[in-house]
C-alpha cells in the first residue's frame, strides 16, 4: 500500500503566534489597472497572524502607502494597547521613505 502512494506526509503548520501585533503581514497591490470610481488603482493589505483580521486601504499612487501605514498603525495600537513588534513583506512596490520609517 505504501509504495503507491507517491506522496510523503506533510510536515505540520508553523504556529501562529499567540499575542496579536506580533507579526502583521502586508502586501501591496495594482488592481490590473483598474480604477475604481474615486480614481484609486492600487490597495494595501495588513493582515494580523494571530487574529487573522485584515485591514485594507486603496490607494490613488504607491508613495501612500508610507502615510496609510502610519494609520493603521496608530488605529491598532491605540485599540489593542500594544505595539506592532514585527512588519512582514515582500518588499514590492514600498518606497524608500517606508524602508527608513520601518527600521
Amino acid at each position: 500500500m505504501q509504495s503507491k502512494q507517491p506522496r510523503k506526509t506533510h510536515k505540520a503548520a508553523k504556529a501562529r503566534n499567540l499575542a496579536p501585533l506580533e507579526l502583521i503581514h502586508s502586501n501591496l497591490c495594482e488592481m490590473n489597472g483598474e480604477l475604481t470610481k474615486g480614481g484609486r488603482q492600487y490597495f494595501i493589505i495588513f493582515i494580523d497572524d494571530c487574529t487573522r483580521f485584515c485591514h485594507v486601504y486603496l490607494l490613488k499612487t504607491k508613495d501612500e502607502a508610507l502615510y496609510y501605514f502610519k494609520t493603521y498603525k496608530a488605529e491598532v495600537e491605540n485599540q489593542l494597547d500594544r505595539k506592532i513588534k514585527q512588519l512582514r513583506s515582500d518588499r514590492g512596490g514600498f518606497s524608500s521613505d517606508f524602508s527608513n520609517f520601518c527600521v
